[in-house]
């Protein structure tokens, strides 16, 4: 028999949890992040607003992370920061103002995504070629050196996965009592879960299709079969998601493989000539065969190197690099910032 008083309690624990992971929803929402359990339809799930790196959500964001999850002090510890390789100046100062200023950091590091994917190899040069969500990135890295007039950076990631998706099943129908339940963030979840790369995607068109369910929220089922590997192909050819002016990811890695100078190649590819995936859109099943099978077309001897827990590789690298006795000077403290400014954390980067 359960008492009525422990009853409402559980209900009442029951509310401040559904109350507090709402307020979770609308701050993330505000930020302009797409998540898996966004509620929000396509347009409004591809075209909020940029977040601000001054802006009161962002706090709130960074304020929570402190207190609510990893719990503990900031001005206890140092933040390594991963940015993005075409971070601009002036972003890494606002970042690095907010960052003393509001949240009081004891000590912070700036990092690329792909150099810290780099260390979590154990090597010292690298190419990287990131596939994110937003973009994709093929970065050389030579003796700890990011090669940056080499680099290509696509813009098209998960995010046109996820839409081409979208649009393939919504146009061929998807079998549910309303259309209005198929949505951008159920395409989100389809994706992660059943997509993957062709090794030869008009060959496989001519195939029999092989099906696989997915069951919604509602407990409908629905069947997909050709859209799970359509999707993924405007990564080699971002022209079918009208992207004509893209080159394909496999075309843009052997284009700064071709650009580097002998004596950078030889040391970036490494002893056993490998190429490193890193990024959550390298996860699908077949991506690391197709990018190794179009790359040796020109490149014979290249393989492809996809760790299973490269969706992780920079945060894993920054623990390493963070922690490493000759990369302390690489932090800027906090009497730095007082007296230099954030225009000092420019010597700090590489």
């Amino acid at each position: 028999v359960v008492s009525t008083q422990s009853t409402g309690g559980r209900r009442e624990a029951r509310k401040e949890a559904e109350e507090e992971e709402e307020e979770e929803r609308k701050i993330i929402a505000r930020l302009g992040l797409p998540t898996s359990y966004s509620l929000n339809r396509e347009r409004e799930f591809y075209n909020m607003p940029s977040p601000q790196l001054n802006s009161p959500e962002l706090l709130e964001i960074l304020h929570y992370f402190y207190y609510n999850e990893v719990r503990i002090a900031p001005e206890e510890h140092g933040l390594l920061i991963t940015e993005h390789i075409c971070t601009t100046r002036k972003q890494r100062e606002e970042m690095t103002s907010m960052l003393f200023e509001e949240i009081g950091v004891m000590k912070l590091m700036f990092m690329t995504q792909e150099f810290l994917a780099c260390i979590a190899e154990g090597r010292e040069s690298a190419l990287i070629v990131h596939m994110g969500h937003t973009y994709c990135s093929i970065v050389p890295i030579w003796k700890c050196n990011i090669l940056r007039d080499k680099a290509r950076i696509l813009a098209i990631g998960g995010r046109e996965i996820t839409r081409c998706l979208y649009q393939l099943k919504e146009k061929q129908g998807t079998g549910l009592y309303s259309e209005y339940d198929w949505r951008m963030d159920i395409a989100e979840e389809v994706k992660i879960r059943l997509a993957y790369v062709s090794q030869n995607m008009k060959k496989e068109l001519l195939e029999p299709v092989k099906e696989k369910s997915y069951e919604m929220p509602d407990g409908q089922e629905i069947k997909l079969g050709e859209e799970l590997f359509m999707c993924t192909e405007c990564l080699f050819d971002p022209s079918l998601v009208g992207l004509e002016d893209i080159p394909g990811l496999a075309v843009s890695v052997v284009s700064v493989l071709a650009s580097l100078e002998p004596e950078h190649f030889n040391d970036v590819v490494g002893e056993k000539k490998k190429i490193v995936l890193m990024g959550a859109s390298s996860m699908f099943p077949g991506v690391q065969d197709r990018v190794a099978s179009e790359v040796q077309l020109f490149y014979p001897e290249i393989s492809v190197s996809a760790a299973p827990e490269r969706k992780l590789t920079p945060w894993m690298g920054g623990s390493i690099w963070a922690d490493l006795s000759f990369t302390q000077s690489s932090w800027m403290t906090k009497d730095e910032y007082d007296e230099w400014g954030p225009s000092a954390i420019h010597a700090k980067c590489f």
